[in-house]
């Protein structure tokens, strides 16, 4: 999926500079939240990640925005 535009990214990281420059894929079970992929930054430099968050409780939305966060310091 790419940031903003489908799957399971369509609805995250819109309007930021992530838009349009990562490609990540998503994943979550019962406290466990994933995040890998590519992200560019603005020289054009790729590069890979992958975020795991694991052992919280309640739910998944405050762990993504932590995943777009750190992703956010990659492309800028």
């Amino acid at each position: 999926p790419i940031a903003g535009y489908d799957g399971t990214l369509k609805n995250r990281m819109l309007a930021t500079k992530m838009l349009d420059r990562v490609y990540a894929k998503t994943g979550t079970m019962s406290g466990v939240s994933s995040l890998s992929g590519y992200a560019y930054d603005s020289n054009h430099n790729v590069y890979a990640f992958v975020i795991f968050i694991n052992n919280f409780i309640g739910k998944v939305k405050p762990q993504t925005y932590i995943e777009d966060q750190i992703v956010s310091i990659l492309v800028a």
